[in-house]
């Protein structure tokens, strides 16, 4: 990845106003800065809307924050089970593997001087959500195909939703943060779960699957009726 240093005017007192809001929290000005000028570039602002969100929060980062989503995006590759560098920053090489810190026996890789489990990033790079706890099913092999997220004792319900592939890819991307949902395929159970995020913000979860195997899931936060049953329903 090449870079280039970039300068532009700005009014002192808006400047000094957004550095202001971004003293707190781990998103930073300069992130912004590039997100805003990658959003121009790929027509598309979605990610940088849920990133601004998230400005001036003081909290810990999830690892779920919008943020952290953005943020590995920008810092890393992933190749093979592995992540890889982008760029020459810091002490590292770009195309170099990522350094990772043993914590408590969990491989953890740093991003703002925070430590995050490193199969939750990958997981949180693939699908754009970590439900439940990232486990291995084989070892400590970190390829994504050996990855789960064993959330099969959660008490949140999971409703299973086919998508087309470019859907999926939208999906995975963050272009694509709600889905049309017709209830009429659903069965009582479903339904109501549906019925109880719109009327009560009762969340649950949509266990996502393609044409080609692809499975993901994500969380369903908001729900608006557009015909007796058929609703738009926000997604994680």
């Amino acid at each position: 990845m090449s870079e280039s240093v970039i300068n532009f005017r700005c009014d002192r007192d808006i400047h000094e106003r957004a550095k202001t809001r971004l003293t707190v929290g781990a998103v930073k000005l300069p992130d912004m800065l590039r997100l805003a000028v990658k959003s121009i570039a790929n027509d598309d602002g979605t990610v940088f809307g849920e990133v601004l969100k998230e400005c001036g929060k003081d909290y810990a980062v999830g690892i779920n924050s919008a943020w952290l989503y953005y943020k590995a995006h920008e810092l890393f590759t992933y190749d093979d089970g592995a992540l890889y560098r982008k760029s020459n920053k810091g002490a590292g090489m770009c195309g170099a593997p990522v350094d990772l810190v043993n914590r408590c026996g969990v491989s953890c890789v740093v991003i703002n001087s925070e430590l995050y489990p490193v199969k939750d990033v990958i997981w949180l790079m693939f699908y754009g959500h970590v439900s439940g706890d990232v486990i291995c099913l084989d070892g400590k092999d970190l390829k994504i195909s050996n990855l789960i997220a064993d959330n099969e004792h959660a008490n949140t319900v999971k409703i299973n939703h086919q998508i087309t592939s470019e859907e999926r890819d939208l999906i995975k991307s963050g272009k694509m943060r709600a889905l049309v949902v017709d209830t009429n395929k659903f069965d009582r159970i479903k339904r109501g779960c549906v019925e109880l995020l719109c009327n009560t913000g009762e969340t649950f979860y949509f266990i996502l699957t393609d044409e080609k195997g692809w499975r993901g899931t994500r969380s369903a936060i908001y729900a608006q009726r557009i015909e007796l049953n058929k609703f738009i329903i926000s997604i994680s």
